[in-house]
């Protein structure tokens, strides 16, 4: 290439958008930047060339985070410079690109999890629980460990209703998941399946330590009324508790198991706490 093309060539390169690098083939010295590259990549970069790395390809394009904290993909090809080899770099700077796909994915997850939780109690929905049956299930099958389950649903909440109204029971429904959630571990998981119900899942718990964990539940639902914008309201709840074995699977079949034990609780006048026979299965 004639010295007044590449004069030319030079020219023309200065005037895009897209970041344009020059090295050294042997070397790796700089032999042209223009503007665009100089703004991407930083002086100091670009003297060293550094920022090229050891893991972008020749011949295919690459994300890189520049040393200026940008982003840009870069494609790097060999070519002939003034009538050396070299390494043409170009670099596209997609920094804005990856802002709005970070943004859009942050936004989708929190509408996956809005999607997965009560908007009263802030527990999770019957949604949000069939994912964490599902991957509880495996995770006991892995492990050997047991899983088990606690329904639990407040006494004569149609009563509560009647006396202190829906902004009443509301109220109540919020502290009894608040007071719910107290009780467990961290590991545990609390949903509210429908109305006054709510379904707790134990991981690597067994029946004796289930129970347990439902006893303190009951103590804490009963320990103290809750106060509604129609006064105080007295709150307790039965309590139905199982193991479950391999063969439950889906929220149905935990609910299947445990609600003959809640039976079993509201027939002993309530505001107590019945277990189901160990690893008893859906039917």
């Amino acid at each position: 290439m004639s010295a007044s093309l590449a004069d030319n060539y030079e020219r023309i390169l200065c005037q895009i958008s897209e970041g344009v690098v020059v090295t050294d083939l042997a070397s790796g010295t700089l032999r042209f930047a223009n503007p665009a590259a100089r703004d991407m990549l930083g002086e100091e970069a670009l003297v060293a060339s550094s920022w090229l790395g050891e893991t972008l390809s020749v011949g295919h394009w690459d994300e890189v985070l520049l040393p200026t904290g940008r982003v840009a993909s870069v494609d790097i090809t060999a070519t002939m410079w003034s009538g050396e080899e070299a390494f043409l770099s170009r670099l596209l700077d997609i920094t804005d690109r990856k802002k709005h796909e970070s943004e859009h994915a942050a936004a989708r997850k929190r509408m996956a999890k809005l999607a997965a939780i009560d908007p009263l109690t802030r527990l999770l929905n019957r949604r949000g629980l069939e994912l964490i049956l599902l991957k509880e299930r495996a995770k006991a099958q892995a492990s050997g460990q047991p899983l088990s389950a606690v329904l639990v649903d407040l006494d004569d909440f149609k009563a509560v209703n009647d006396a202190v109204g829906l902004a009443g029971g509301d109220q109540v429904l919020s502290e009894a998941a608040g007071r719910i959630a107290d009780s467990l571990r961290g590991t545990d998981h609390a949903t509210r399946i429908g109305g006054d119900e709510f379904l707790v899942l134990l991981p690597e718990t067994a029946l004796d330590g289930a129970v347990a964990t439902a006893e303190r539940i009951r103590r804490s639902l009963a320990r103290a009324p809750v106060k509604t914008v129609a006064g105080m309201c007295p709150v307790t709840a039965s309590l139905g508790v199982a193991e479950l074995a391999s063969g439950v699977a889906l929220i149905e079949d935990v609910l299947q198991v445990t609600r003959g034990a809640l039976a079993a609780s509201k027939g002993s006048g309530k505001d107590c706490v019945h277990a189901a026979d160990r690893g008893a299965v859906a039917q």
